[in-house]
């Protein structure tokens, strides 16, 4: 499994966050949550500020540094 989104990884990984959590903040399965981190369905922008609001906040980075590819 290629991560497109390695800056996002290594921020759960930093805050112990499992791909189940995010999976339950963004109201998707566990299996959808990891086919967003590789790239092969879409991050909307709406779900990217509810992680950032829910379990990034305060972190001091950027959406735009989250979700770099």
């Amino acid at each position: 499994m290629a991560i497109k989104y390695k800056n996002l990884k290594a921020e759960m990984i930093r805050k112990s966050v499992s791909n189940g959590k995010m999976a339950e903040v963004l109201g998707v399965t566990e299996q959808t949550f990891r086919r967003k981190l590789t790239g092969d369905v879409s991050v909307t922008i709406d779900e990217a500020q509810t992680l950032m609001q829910t379990l990034f906040k305060g972190c001091g980075f950027t959406i735009d540094y989250l979700f770099e590819v």
